[in-house]
């Protein structure tokens, strides 16, 4: 048996990059003795080493130091130099997010509550105004002071378009038919996450990133003519002062209810931050196979959020109840399969299901606590959603960091449950209230 210590360290490296058919063939091809393969060794040897680096860009390490801050990436290994990339863009696109994130946390709520007399259609087309010329400003006089100042007024008009939106379609409905009403507005939530992002790089890659831009400008214009045209006039006078609907910030039960949306997303986003590089480094999914599994991961929401919308308006706790508790199990059971593609495969579909219902249970169940101030209740569901998911990040990294990636599925599903604990609880207490 012939042994060469250069195509042995290659083989060494093909079975870490999970390559193990190549492994094979080098270890065939160093049996034959080949001169013209023997030549080849180092260049072999320097597209792995090029290769395990790309991979090491988005190993665990490198989101770790993601999910300390989410929107921040530290790119300090990336050698700028020899790269057409621009460093300080790359470094400012992190700031843009986080900027955003905050404001909507932040701001949002407030600026509900602020607006929460003015009748929905004029809010609607001014959020959608606000969108269109901040995404065409960022086209015409890109920097990052613009830039930052953009994204901060579009993060803190979000939770005002969302809370808005679903409130008046929840008043539209009338009582019972608030959750599937804004469960059919969801879909275009759900089918936009699903399909966006690969439709944004595609056309970035196509005609430049300021087409995306363009297009979100003309689709927030489109948008808010399809309002100011179309949308029903209501009057939102009657509803209760500011002071009256910041009220409901002093009640336990909702305080509860808001607690509760929290823990569930730190439990769902401490797993689902990591999915991706779960599927890759445990599961065995190579880069261009994760996409399809991510998509069938989102169009698994679907049913997800029709469910909860047929469920939500007649038991809006007990629904939570139910998606918390397929998520623990869901969540616990891709740690215990793996990479047992079997079984992961309807264990992601399941999980993708209830994760996307948790997104209406948890906004429809608030609005209904608070029904004197629903918009207002919604986008407070909103902030503290925003911060489970930062939290979650957080939570993810540490897990992966210290008990490794199959771990995720477990640290999420303790958070889970804790969920369902809370809301066993608020159940209790809204029928002794009653």
């Amino acid at each position: 048996m012939r042994h060469n210590p250069a195509s042995g360290a290659i083989v060494i490296m093909l079975r870490s990059l999970k390559m193990h058919g190549m492994a094979q063939a080098v270890g065939e091809l160093t049996e034959q003795g080949s001169p013209a393969f023997e030549a080849a060794l180092p260049i072999l040897s320097q597209l792995l080493k090029a290769e395990t680096a790309e991979r090491e860009v988005r190993s665990v390490a490198y989101q770790l130091k993601t999910a300390r801050f989410p929107a921040y990436r530290d790119l300090n290994g990336f050698d700028f130099l020899s790269s057409e990339v621009n460093e300080a863009l790359v470094r400012q696109t992190g700031h843009f997010v986080s900027w955003y994130a905050i404001a909507a946390a932040l701001a949002g709520p407030p600026l509900t509550i602020l607006l929460s007399r003015q009748p929905p259609h004029r809010v609607l087309t001014s959020v959608l105004l606000v969108f269109a010329v901040g995404n065409l400003a960022v086209v015409l006089a890109p920097g990052y002071t613009l830039i930052a100042v953009v994204r901060v007024v579009q993060g803190a008009t979000l939770p005002l378009f969302v809370a808005t939106t679903t409130a008046t379609v929840a008043r539209i409905a009338g009582p019972g038919g608030a959750g599937r009403a804004i469960a059919g507005v969801n879909v275009g939530v759900v089918v936009g996450t699903v399909f966006a992002v690969p439709a944004g790089v595609l056309l970035a890659h196509l005609a430049g990133w300021s087409a995306n831009f363009v297009v979100l400008a003309a689709l927030a214009a489109v948008a808010m003519l399809i309002v100011a045209a179309f949308f029903p006039r209501m009057s939102n006078t009657s509803l209760t002062g500011m002071a009256d609907q910041a009220a409901i910030l002093l009640r336990p039960l909702f305080q509860t209810h808001l607690a509760l949306s929290a823990i569930l997303f730190v439990g769902m986003f401490a797993a689902y931050a990591y999915l991706a590089a779960f599927l890759e480094d445990v599961a065995g999914f190579e880069g261009g196979q994760i996409a399809p599994v991510l998509m069938g991961f989102g169009l698994a929401g679907l049913f997800g959020n029709w469910a909860a919308g047929r469920v939500v308006d007649r038991a809006p706790i007990g629904g939570t109840v139910g998606a918390a508790a397929v998520l623990t199990l869901s969540l616990a059971a891709i740690s215990i399969t793996g990479s047992n593609l079997a079984a992961l495969l309807p264990i992601l579909a399941v999980w993708g299901a209830a994760h996307a219902a948790a997104f209406i249970l948890c906004h429809v169940r608030t609005m209904l606590a608070a029904p004197e101030a629903v918009a207002f209740a919604g986008s407070l569901n909103l902030s503290v959603s925003n911060f489970g998911v930062a939290l979650g990040a957080v939570v993810g990294g540490w897990t992966v960091e210290y008990f490794g990636l199959t771990a995720i599925g477990w640290s999420g599903a303790l958070f889970t449950i804790v969920a369902v604990v809370i809301a066993l609880i608020l159940a209790q207490a809204t029928k002794k209230q009653r």
